[in-house]
């Protein structure tokens, strides 16, 4: 379930998300008014109009997710999935939406920054490796 608020009103109203549980990150996609709802059980991209708070696309992703971002300039979803890949999600139009990649990274890898044409993931320390940041460029 998502709580939203109303920021003229105040008034709070609640979005369902049709089964899925453990909703944790979220990104916006504020000219399309879509919100990307990312959930744990199971791991999917719920993708919900922000005029009606409806369902419009569910698309399965990793596992383990703690960040997820809209690359606005393509028009792309990126989700960082602990379980060991970064999901890559394609829009196609506002109600749209296709996995067109999971990236391998390692398990545990489930926290970055998306800036410009680059996803910096954090890569936690394991044995004598220490913690990392790696540096996935997006194609156009």
């Amino acid at each position: 379930m998502v709580n939203v608020i109303d920021r003229k009103t105040g008034e709070l109203t609640k979005w369902e998300l049709n089964g899925a549980k453990a909703n944790y990150p979220m990104a916006l996609n504020e000219d399309d008014h879509r919100l990307f709802v990312v959930t744990r059980r199971p791991p999917l991209v719920i993708v919900l109009n922000t005029d009606t708070g409806k369902e419009v696309a569910r698309v399965p992703v990793g596992g383990s997710a703690d960040d997820v971002y809209f690359d606005a300039e393509r028009k792309r979803i990126y989700v960082l999935g602990g379980e060991g890949f970064i999901s890559a999600i394609q829009q196609t139009d506002p109600d749209h939406y296709a996995l067109i990649a999971n990236i391998p990274t390692t398990v545990g890898v489930r926290t970055g920054i998306f800036f410009g044409t680059s996803l910096y993931a954090g890569v936690p320390a394991a044995g004598l490796e220490p913690a990392q940041i790696w540096n996935y460029g997006v194609p156009e």
